[in-house]
């Protein structure tokens, strides 16, 4: 094996073992808040009239639940920087060209991811659970399970904040020649249908949550749109 292949292998480990270096060291603090952190995260559930405690049934099912937000939030918390550590290891094999589209697109990922992510937790989780949680019956007692709520909880940030990334997708995609704008604003009609089944498919049968979530997909469509059209000249 090449001399070079081996000092890239290197360099690799190096960068990743850093980064779960620094992750570790992320879910301890993390985890030093996990009683803030953990009403804070119950805090849109407890936001909808009526509700009950929260159950934690399970034998050290709290104890879990405090891992997993020292997780969650470590990762959050060390996004930019695992990224940070890919466009290292990434630009000195890449064209100029390729550079002015690959770090914009790195830099663009997590503030996305973010903003999807905090979109989901302040403004459309509380619609789901408004619209989940009003079904009621005097026979029946609704206590989410902790374990549950946080999983439905992750589920929906991590899938909110990957569809945010939209623009990068749509942008890299238009770098790579695979599509060109004009081809995504011919295919807007079709876009508009298939982002309200997605958005259907993630929200309850709510037709507001589902309107919120798509609403801001479909802004984004259209900036990767124009992205496109300004960027077309350098790519």
């Amino acid at each position: 094996m090449p001399k070079q292949r081996l000092s890239h292998f290197a360099e690799l480990r190096q960068r990743i073992m850093l980064s779960m270096l620094v992750l570790l060291v992320a879910m301890v603090v993390v985890f030093y808040f996990k009683q803030a952190l953990l009403a804070a995260l119950l805090s849109p559930l407890y936001s909808v009239p009526n509700t009950t405690q929260v159950q934690a049934t399970a034998v050290g099912e709290l104890f879990f639940s405090y891992l997993k937000i020292s997780a969650w939030g470590g990762l959050f918390v060390t996004l930019p920087f695992m990224f940070w550590q890919l466009w290292g290891f990434l630009a000195p094999g890449l064209y100029p060209a390729e550079k002015r589209v690959v770090r914009p697109a790195l830099v663009a990922v997590p503030l996305l991811f973010y903003g999807g992510g905090l979109f989901a937790f302040y403004g459309l989780l509380p619609l789901m659970l408004h619209y989940l949680l009003a079904f009621s019956q005097p026979e029946v007692l609704i206590a989410p399970k902790l374990a549950d709520y946080l999983t439905f909880l992750a589920t929906t940030l991590f899938t909110v904040g990957l569809a945010f990334n939209l623009p990068v997708v749509l942008v890299l995609c238009m770098a790579a020649g695979l599509v060109t704008p004009a081809q995504l604003a011919a295919a807007r009609r079709w876009v508009i249908v298939a982002v309200f089944i997605i958005a259907a498919l993630v929200t309850p049968p709510d037709p507001f949550s589902q309107t919120a979530l798509a609403l801001p997909l479909l802004a984004l469509y259209e900036v990767a749109i124009l992205l496109g059209r300004r960027l077309k000249p350098h790519l």
